[in-house]
């Protein structure tokens, strides 16, 4: 191999490093974008995770509510039957 083949050789390969650095360089910075992207995607899933966890709490909280004031329903309904007795039954007693 003369010297200006081995000269334009060694050039296509610098060409090629050149082009190579480069594309090393981009895949680096989308590395460090997607690994920016991940821990995002992360934070908030967290935060999603809290809110649904706290949503959750609140919902339970509500059913506690629910459930009690039923059973206060049914106590006054009872009451209200009871008072419903007596009134009818002193309605209908005979007057002296």
């Amino acid at each position: 191999m003369d010297i200006p083949a081995f000269e334009r050789s060694l050039g296509s390969l610098q060409n090629q490093v050149s082009q190579l650095t480069i594309l090393y360089h981009d895949e680096v910075e989308v590395h460090r974008m997607t690994c920016s992207l991940s821990v995002q995607a992360r934070e908030c899933a967290k935060a999603w995770e809290r809110a649904c966890n706290k949503l959750t709490v609140d919902l339970n909280l509500a059913y506690i509510q629910i459930s009690s004031a039923e059973v206060k329903i049914q106590q006054l309904t009872t009451e209200n039957q009871r008072l419903n007795l007596i009134i009818n039954h002193l309605v209908r007693a005979p007057l002296w």
